[in-house]
């Protein structure tokens, strides 16, 4: 079995029963997950219709360029996208598959952004009206809820450098795209627009036992994302790891849930319990109601007669 590799002794076997489960059982790949969306995407054939749905003009060709954007000073940061590409008109493209949310993802997108336009810049060049617009482009599993006052059902926002009354473009250098998958929630692929369906692909594509009734013009996309295409010993454990992360993440991030509660409730309670101390109420009676341990209603009485 592929699990028996050392890269895997280190995973707890609940996890690893649990992902090569639905490995079996499955059909389609997650493309959601970092591997295997670089594996689909890093085909001109998936990328290239996709871009052009989400800047709303046909792409014609791209390349693709080396995603580690290496320091040029020594105190810069080393910068690694998902995917780096530049359109045949000059244009590039930063296209990242984000999973986890951070509090600074939106100035982490900027920053993605200003460091290609920084090294779009040669040295010595002053004019800057030359370098080509940058795209930043976040497929995101997640909600951002930075833009409070949009629609429930928005999930495609697009962001760019404008004067805030009457919307005047000030810059043409940076544009940010985000794709939130959360807030996909049509179901009825007929009446979908093809972001609405490339949107409903990212969400739905691993739960498909075959392949799904959408328009044409997705065969690419579906057929690169079959399991079966990862025939590779290294390709099979590159997928199988990042399905594990995505479990251990889950379960990770689900325990701190409940231990927020927990620990809330806790607080909670204790702040109860001062309050009905401070009424002269009974051992007794404050047990009962706040639930709390005697010994941590002796710890709370010592820290009190401590403050006074």
């Amino acid at each position: 079995m592929i699990f028996n590799s050392p890269k895997f002794s280190q995973i707890d076997g609940g996890i690893k029963r649990y992902v090569w489960e639905n490995f079996q059982k499955g059909t389609f790949m997650d493309i959601r997950l970092d591997w295997s969306f670089k594996f689909v995407f890093r085909k001109k054939e998936n990328l290239i219709p996709f871009l052009s749905v989400l800047l709303g003009e046909q792409i014609i060709d791209l390349e693709y360029e080396d995603s580690i954007l290496l320091q040029e000073e020594a105190e810069d940061k080393t910068v690694l996208f998902d995917i780096l590409c530049t359109f045949q008109d000059g244009r590039k493209a930063i296209v990242e598959m984000q999973n986890s949310w951070r509090d600074d993802m939106p100035e982490r997108l900027c920053y993605y952004g200003a460091c290609l336009l920084k090294k779009s810049i040669s040295k010595g060049v002053k004019v800057y009206n030359k370098t080509r617009p940058i795209y930043v482009i976040c497929i995101s599993n997640f909600r951002f809820g930075v833009n409070a006052v949009a629609p429930e059902d928005k999930f495609l926002y697009r962001y760019s450098i404008r004067e805030e009354e009457n919307g005047y473009l000030f810059s043409n250098q940076l544009h940010f795209i985000v794709l939130e998958l959360p807030k996909m929630r049509k179901i009825d692929v007929a009446n979908m627009s093809p972001v609405e369906i490339y949107a409903y692909l990212f969400v739905k594509m691993s739960t498909f036992a075959e392949k799904p009734d959408v328009p044409s013009g997705y065969e690419g996309l579906l057929e690169s994302a079959k399991l079966s295409k990862v025939s590779k010993i290294e390709d099979l454990e590159n997928y199988l790891q990042a399905m594990i992360e995505r479990e251990s993440s889950e379960l990770y991030f689900e325990h701190g849930r409940l231990f927020g509660e927990r620990e809330g409730m806790e607080k909670k309670a204790l702040r109860i319990a001062q309050e009905l101390l401070s009424e002269g109420l009974s051992d007794e009676l404050i047990l009962r109601v706040t639930g709390i341990t005697p010994q941590e209603l002796s710890d709370l009485k010592a820290r009190v007669e401590k403050s006074s």
